[in-house]
């Protein structure tokens, strides 16, 4: 077993990451499931969502009632293990966000701060719609805040993936086709120079606010 702060992450929970990962390798799509724990702090995972390539959901609500919801775990179809901003911008809401890619490693990170209940999470929420923001929601705000244009440079990126599977599709249809490959080759170099850059960045903002290890 392994301690994520105050939680135990079972050796089951770590079998069931590593079974979901071997999966996606096969079924190319994310996979995952909700990590919720009761007052015994030991995790338990629920539910078991399938996603698309590059997008799943975790569902707060496959939590059972005397369970408290941590957060999630889900793979990397298509990336390696570390998080994205849109892994990690649920600042607080999670506790631990667990992710599995394709270097073959699982990571698990964990908000350094006090969890926010589900009061305050809906408190912070409409605060943060409607520009009110509460001084004790700062350490989460801050984190959105820097979280945020690492997001929409993320989607962006995600748009140029989905560019170049369909560039991709071009070019297995055809026998010779110079202009489709030479715009493949185009998009292609500056998608890895956006994520490159990108990587770094969501590293750096990271290192803030959560506290990471990686599950051996």
């Amino acid at each position: 077993m392994i301690k994520l702060n105050s939680y135990i992450l079972p050796d089951n929970i770590k079998d069931e990451m590593k079974n979901k990962l071997d999966k996606t390798r096969q079924d190319k799509v994310e996979l995952g499931f909700t990590l919720c724990a009761n007052s015994d702090n030991i995790i338990r995972s629920r539910g078991s969502p399938t996603g698309t390539s590059n997008k799943i959901e975790i569902d707060p609500r496959a939590c059972k009632r005397d369970e408290k919801f941590l957060g999630g775990y889900h793979t990397h179809a298509k990336s390696d293990s570390y998080p994205g901003a849109e892994d990690l911008i649920h600042c607080g809401i999670n506790k631990i966000t667990c992710t599995g890619g394709m270097d073959d490693k699982i990571r698990c990170n964990i908000w350094k701060y006090a969890q926010l209940s589900s009061e305050d999470k809906y408190k912070m929420i409409n605060g943060y719609r409607l520009g009110h923001k509460n001084p004790k929601y700062q350490l989460t705000f801050d984190c959105i805040s820097d979280l945020e244009p690492l997001y929409k440079e993320e989607r962006y990126i995600k748009s140029l993936d989905v560019h170049l599977d369909e560039l991709e599709s071009s070019i297995a249809g055809v026998t010779i086709s110079p202009s489709i490959t030479m715009q493949r080759s185009f998009v292609k170099t500056i998608r890895d120079r956006h994520a490159s850059i990108l990587i770094e960045g969501i590293k750096n903002k990271s290192e803030k606010y959560f506290n990471e290890i990686e599950i051996k």
